[in-house]
């Protein structure tokens, strides 16, 4: 097993995914039943300590990274190597000057964030999921969300029960297009009955400051949106380039592998 960065076995799922995600929802949930039990008597009130939650969630990643690592693996059996890898002919792989031949190779190498190019946004407080559970240390008044699929839609429910306003921006007519239009309208008129702010039909076309968001809509209206951060949730890309798919006979058309009959 080859890895550019030990950091980074386990993945996504553990590094940046399911892991921390499942985590912060679990949080976010005991604060909305605390919520929901001042119905019975139970009076709760203030926000998340975001340090703490955090802290909650990287103890889960450390004791799933425990089984997760270049030690552990290794002492599976399994033979783990550190450093980029690229290929050199079809069955053989290079990774700095030792080769390593196979008759199979599985490609694993996962995708990349899709960035969001516009502009001011290199100067505005934007983060990605592979950065929101590391660099948020205190709860935002206002977070922005850039995307209404999953991640996006997580999120926001996580950080309206833990205490941010959270707003919404969607570039379709409603969250989750690739889910069935029932299911996004339960979503949608729960998250609108929490208070969640939903913009439809919509996408940031630039940051005029750092905290400030220009929205313009499919109507051609245009429309600002002040925010403490956003979280840019836009989709991702696969990796196809950095791994020489052409001297293994791989042909990549429109960033991806182009397959036979047989897959």
């Amino acid at each position: 097993m080859i890895e550019k960065n030990a950091r980074n076995i386990g993945g996504d799922c553990l590094n940046s995914g399911c892991v921390p995600s499942k985590a912060i929802i679990h949080v976010a949930r005991q604060f909305a039943h605390g919520r929901q039990a001042q119905s019975f008597g139970l009076w709760v009130e203030g926000k998340a300590d975001l340090s703490k939650v955090m802290a909650y969630v990287h103890q889960w990643q450390e004791l799933i990274r425990a089984h997760e690592n270049t030690d552990y693996l290794r002492k599976q059996g399994l033979d783990v190597v550190i450093g980029r890898a690229h290929l050199l002919y079809k069955e053989t792989v290079a990774v700095d000057d030792a080769t390593y031949m196979g008759k199979r190779i599985i490609l694993a190498t996962g995708s990349k964030l899709r960035k969001l190019e516009v502009n001011g946004a290199d100067e505005a407080n934007l983060h990605t999921n592979e950065t929101v559970f590391y660099d948020l240390h205190a709860l935002l008044d206002h977070l922005l969300i850039i995307g209404g699929g999953p991640i996006g839609c997580e999120m926001a429910q996580a950080f309206r029960r833990l205490g941010s306003e959270v707003t919404i921006v969607d570039r379709g007519e409603r969250l989750m297009t690739k889910e069935l239009p029932e299911f996004s309208h339960i979503l949608e008129a729960q998250f609108e009955k929490k208070g969640i702010k939903i913009l439809h039909e919509a996408e940031v076309t630039a940051f005029p400051s750092p905290h400030v968001a220009e929205v313009s809509f499919k109507n051609q209206s245009k429309s600002t949106v002040e925010f403490d951060a956003a979280l840019v949730a836009i989709g991702r890309e696969v990796t196809t380039t950095g791994l020489d798919f052409e001297k293994a006979g791989i042909e990549v058309r429109d960033h991806k592998i182009v397959i036979n009959e047989y897959l």
